[in-house]
């Protein structure tokens, strides 16, 4: 019986190893372009103990200048600079976590016209507006039976401050 529970044991244990190799599962942004004005790129690598890794890259015009680790352990951010003769291509990335090492293919791709872009507009953007801290319109509805947080003050950050759709409606002309 003791010889099944530490072969049980050891079986849990080496699983439990096994289930936590290190591995990139996702690097942003999916792809990059040469011939950008900015030669600098941050890639955001996300993984099972991606931070611990040490990670290199080998793609000609293509070097990595820093590794960023963060608190949480499947994070690392990597610093590239892309060379203005870096050719459009698949850049090898590697990481490597103890004896293990694991690649991934990350493409740059031939900046064209297409991909200048034409700047941003208002299409490119969305106006987000939290009623409760945007304008109070009616004040009888301030406070009600049952409510548990019934301060209202605009002065303080932490309580309510009563704003409510009527309020946005009163500044659809600010909108």
């Amino acid at each position: 019986m003791k010889r099944l529970c530490l072969f049980s044991l050891a079986l849990a244990c080496s699983f439990s190893a096994w289930c936590q190799q290190a591995a990139v599962t996702r690097i942003d942004p999916t792809n990059w372009w040469t011939g950008m004005k900015n030669p600098n790129l941050q890639l955001l690598v996300y993984g099972q103990g991606a931070g611990a890794m040490t990670f290199s890259v080998n793609y000609p015009g293509v070097k990595l200048v820093k590794t960023t680790r963060v608190e949480n352990g499947h994070y690392a951010f990597l610093d590239l600079v892309i060379s203005k003769t870096a050719k459009a291509g698949m850049v090898t990335i590697a990481g490597k976590s103890g004896a293990e090492t694991i690649t991934r293919l990350y493409e740059l791709k031939a900046r064209t016209a297409e991909h200048k872009g034409s700047g941003i507009s208002s299409a490119d953007l969305v106006y987000l507006i939290m009623p409760d801290r945007f304008s109070n319109g009616d004040p009888s509805n301030d406070r009600f039976e049952g409510m548990a947080d019934a301060a209202v003050d605009r002065n303080s950050p932490y309580l309510r401050h009563g704003g409510d759709f009527k309020g946005i409606g009163n500044h659809l002309d600010y909108l």
